[in-house]
């Protein structure tokens, strides 16, 4: 294995850490901005659910002291005197509540329930304000009747302008803890009530006994709790402002938000824990860790699909290649010489040479190469035409985007041999610039003496088959401007002899005289047209002679029979004499 080889292994090994680090950067990058992006999503999820439950609880402590205050109202209508305040009369009043006990406290203290059941009230807050013509809400640790944590609501009663009671409507810890409890993403949250100190007066835990007895007991350390310190906190609960904080109880650590209860001064608290937030990411990395998973599957597979068919087509493009050389070293065989000219720099190169003396260089300036094969023309008019036709502005002003290729066809003799070889010449454009003037050419050369030999012999055929047509057709032209004289003089005379015959019908021997020279017309005539149509005569012009024996006066008495008609027509007369002839 050669150092490049070794190069090139480790240039690609590194890349793979590069590309493995970058992969295992994005997915952490992904892990941390999903995580903020779930506790912030989770945050204002805390702060919307906690707000709709403030709401409720608002509407229901307002409900809850509108029914205590009518109760209170009632109960004063059926009272006729001080006295008559009694266990049966609360009793019958609470079946019309909604409240889990129903109680009425007089003036020394002593406090009876819906099921009859006496205490002492006067410690109680609710007794305190009652008596002082107050109507409220409070929350006790542990109730006169039942020692459990109670919401209790009071209000005055009056009799004849006087507060002679107090009467009172309590919701125990078990309705507190349901009408509180709420649910998030299946699990159940933390809810509280709580005075503006902090103190816890009702809750939806379970475990409250267990839990805190105050909002502040549920505070982590500063320097994890976010941007609030302890004495925000308190500050805020103080003074009825929404925070939210990071805290840590029995049951784990999360987020807890506060904020006050409208027309009323206590708070709610509801939390947050961080096992939802976790499963939450957890769930979400898990899916993220699968699309990676996925993804890289998928690019996996992709990779190896785009590395099978760059396999497949780069075997394609090796036989293509292997095919469309065999092609071109085919095709190069037809040509003597390819030369690539640039017609800025004004230089040439060869890229086949074939049958160029040492004399010129296989590459240097163009005007030495138009120089070289100037001096090899047959002649000065075609010396004068390629030195114009190689000219740099001649191929420029002539290569047009139109035009796809020049042509030229030249003769070279061999200064050694003075043998004349016919060379073809082409030209392609190879690039243009900006203006689509061509910059570059390809200059094929191509011998084609034995095409050009070939169609110079054709040709001499032709011009040869030519004249010979032409003079065949002369002698037709001749032959048939001799004979149709000769054609007509027997038909005349047929005419003729056949106008006087039947003029003379009444008599047989003159009837009988012209049937005898037309007879002999029409034999001169039917021997004329033979000759006409003996083709070889007529295409040689000449009519051939052969000799036997005739009868001369016959003969001379035959010519007259024909001849005598048209003499007759043009009134002439015509006498001949023969005698003696043998």
């Amino acid at each position: 294995m050669t150092e490049t080889d070794n190069k090139t292994r480790y240039g690609r090994i590194v890349v793979i850490f590069i590309a493995l680090a970058i992969v295992i950067a994005a997915f952490v990058l992904f892990i941390t901005m999903n995580n903020e992006r779930i506790s912030e999503q989770n945050t204002k999820y805390l702060q919307g659910s906690t707000e709709q439950s403030a709401r409720r609880i608002s509407e229901w402590m307002t409900d809850s002291q509108t029914e205590i205050k009518l109760l209170s109202s009632m109960y004063e209508s059926t009272l006729s005197s001080v006295d008559e305040i009694s266990a049966d009369g609360i009793e019958q009043l609470a079946n019309y509540t909604k409240f889990d006990y129903t109680t009425i406290s007089l003036a020394d203290g002593r406090t009876i329930d819906d099921r009859g059941q006496v205490a002492d009230a006067s410690d109680r807050e609710y007794f305190v304000r009652g008596f002082e013509g107050e109507s409220g809400v409070c929350a006790v640790d542990n109730s006169l009747f039942y020692d459990d944590l109670s919401v209790v609501f009071y209000t005055p009663l009056f009799f004849e302008g006087d507060v002679v009671g107090v009467i009172s409507g309590a919701y125990r810890e078990d309705s507190m803890e349901k009408f509180l409890r709420t649910y998030i993403f299946g699990e159940q949250t933390n809810t509280y009530l709580l005075a503006r100190n902090g103190d816890v007066m009702a809750h939806s835990s379970i475990t409250y006994t267990n839990g805190v007895k105050n909002a502040v007991d549920l505070y982590l350390e500063e320097d994890s709790s976010g941007n609030i310190s302890r004495n925000d906190l308190e500050s805020s609960l103080e003074n009825g402002v929404s925070v939210t904080f990071n805290y840590v109880g029995d049951s784990g650590s999360g987020t807890a938000y506060v904020m006050p209860i409208e027309n009323y001064d206590w708070l709610i608290m509801r939390t947050f824990p961080n096992s939802i937030t976790d499963g939450m990411q957890s769930r979400a990395n898990a899916v993220g860790l699968m699309l990676v998973a996925l993804v890289g599957g998928a690019l996996a597979l992709v990779a190896g699909f785009l590395l099978v068919q760059v396999m497949r087509q780069r075997r394609k493009l090796l036989s293509e290649s292997e095919h469309v050389t065999s092609i071109v070293n085919s095709s190069l065989a037809l040509f003597q010489r390819f030369a690539v000219i640039d017609l800025v720099d004004n230089t040439y190169e060869y890229l086949k040479d074939e049958g160029i003396k040492d004399d010129l260089p296989r590459n240097g300036e163009y005007h030495m190469f138009r120089y070289y094969w100037q001096t090899r023309f047959c002649d000065d008019e075609e010396a004068e035409r390629m030195k114009a036709e190689l000219m740099p502005e001649f191929i420029r002003e002539n290569l047009t985007p139109d035009v796809s290729h020049l042509h030229f066809e030249y003769r070279l003799k061999d200064p050694e041999t003075d043998e004349v070889r016919w060379l073809q010449a082409s030209m392609l454009p190879l690039q243009r610039d900006a203006a689509k003037q061509v910059t570059s050419v390809l200059l094929s050369v191509q011998d084609v003496t034995d095409v050009k030999e070939r169609e110079i012999a054709n040709r001499i055929a032709l011009e040869d088959a030519f004249r010979e047509a032409e003079r065949a057709s002369r002698a037709k032209t001749d032959f048939l401007n001799s004979m149709s004289h000769d054609i007509r003089t027997p038909m005349n005379s047929i005419m003729g002899l056949t106008a006087i015959a039947s003029m003379y019908l009444d008599d047989p021997e003159r009837v009988k005289d012209c049937l005898t020279k037309i007879t002999a017309s029409s034999r001169h005539l039917l021997g004329l047209i033979n000759e006409v149509l003996d083709m070889a005569k007529i295409e040689s012009g000449n009519l051939g002679l052969s000799e036997e024996d005739f009868d001369l006066p016959e003969t001379v008495e035959s010519l007259l029979s024909i001849m005598t008609p048209q003499v007759n027509d043009k009134k002439l007369n015509l006498k001949v004499e023969i005698a003696d002839i043998q």
